[in-house]
């Protein structure tokens, strides 16, 4: 009895699910129900999952290409996520590749993957049994950024889904544009402003699939990935006392705030806000809060309407490169976050267990090698 009570609770968690990840006959995306594939770095996810504004390298990559042009030498990043929601053996990866070649030109490549696996969620059929349903999602990736003044620079981007082993959508485009603002002061006080704007899925990759399974079932996945405009500006205020090194900053301390707006339909539109306290350029303190609308599928009695949570998460640095001169011009970064897995419901709670969702994990390494540019402008003469 209490079997079959969990699962009645656990269908129409499955179904809710399962019709943000293909919806027949519409074209819907909600974004913030696919937080592992489609978003950004762990650093970011600390600070309300939001990187527009945040000082550019390898890892804005993803949703903010412009910020390339501030990346040193040679990079490589890699990030892992725990599983999620229903699918408790669902595996997820991404790893990046970039360098700057020179002051003005950078450029990137990616790769991200999510394998959907549960032996939870078995769709029974009475003659062949139970068969687990996977899903493997994978994204391919290139970006390039162009430093077109002194403190802006710009961005282009393009992406192409695959779904099961099947290149099944089209290409799209995502760019950037990204100014910082610094401070004329040299002192031991230094500031910044920063702000960044840019247009994600141009083109809006379309899936349109028909599948014939087993027993004359037919399954037909058709949707668009969301044109979502965002805008992100932050502030930063640093002091150098030489604690550790005059080029790195003893403390420093970063804000911003994001807006992401749907422009193809009225879900996905969020407010992103984020902080963080750095340490001797070593260590880094984040925390941040989102609230974003997503598509309640016209019962708002059942499904949410609007999600928030607060993330938090911690850095560390190990920047070798600046601390010997470029004598030994290695850069290794940790990123780690911890965000709550926000049910889309009005219950809260995980059919199957009757706890709470437990909170997501994410951890990330980034590997540097050099401090400038690779190439380095011949002198005059």
């Amino acid at each position: 009895m209490a079997m079959n009570t969990r699962l009645k609770r656990g269908l129409p968690w499955a179904f809710v699910l399962g019709s943000s990840l293909a919806v027949q006959g519409q074209y819907t995306f909600d974004y913030d129900r696919q937080p592992y594939t489609w978003l950004t770095d762990a650093r970011a996810e600390a600070m309300g999952r939001a990187n527009m504004a945040l000082a550019g390298d390898l890892r804005s990559l993803a949703t903010n290409p412009a910020g390339l042009a501030e990346m040193n030498g040679v990079q490589a990043y890699f990030r892992h996520a725990t599983p999620y929601y229903l699918f408790e053996q669902s595996t997820f990866m991404h790893a990046a590749i970039g360098c700057r070649l020179t002051d003005r030109l950078a450029f990137g490549f990616r790769y991200d993957q999510n394998e959907l696996k549960s032996d939870r969620l078995t769709f029974g059929d009475p003659i062949t049994g139970p068969v687990e349903s996977k899903d493997p999602r994978g994204v391919f990736g290139a970006a390039v950024a162009y430093r077109v003044a002194k403190d802006f620079s710009i961005g282009v981007a393009i992406a192409n889904v695959n779904l099961v082993d099947k290149n099944v959508a089209q290409p799209h485009l995502d760019c950037s544009l990204s100014n910082v603002w610094n401070s004329p002061i040299t002192g031991p006080v230094r500031s910044s402003f920063r702000i960044s704007t840019g247009l994600e899925n141009i083109g809006s990759a379309r899936v349109d699939r028909t599948e014939y399974a087993q027993r004359g079932f037919v399954f037909s996945e058709h949707y668009a990935l969301p044109v979502i405009s965002r805008t992100g500006v932050a502030y930063r205020v640093a002091v150098h006392k030489g604690w550790l090194n005059d080029s790195l900053p003893s403390l420093a301390f970063t804000t911003h705030v994001q807006f992401d707006d749907d422009l193809t339909q009225r879900y996905n539109s969020a407010w992103r806000f984020g902080g963080e306290l750095e340490v001797c350029g070593i260590l880094a303190l984040r925390a941040g809060w989102y609230s974003g609308s997503v598509n309640d599928y016209g019962h708002p009695e059942a499904n949410k309407s609007d999600v928030s949570a607060f993330t938090y998460g911690f850095g560390a640095n190990v920047p070798l490169a600046i601390i010997s001169g470029n004598k030994w011009p290695v850069t290794v970064s940790l990123d780690y976050t911890s965000l709550p897995q926000v049910s889309f419901g009005t219950d809260d709670l995980d059919p199957f267990t009757d706890k709470h969702w437990e909170r997501f994990q994410s951890r990330g390494l980034r590997l540097g090698y050099g401090l400038g540019p690779l190439l380095k402008k011949k002198p005059n003469g």
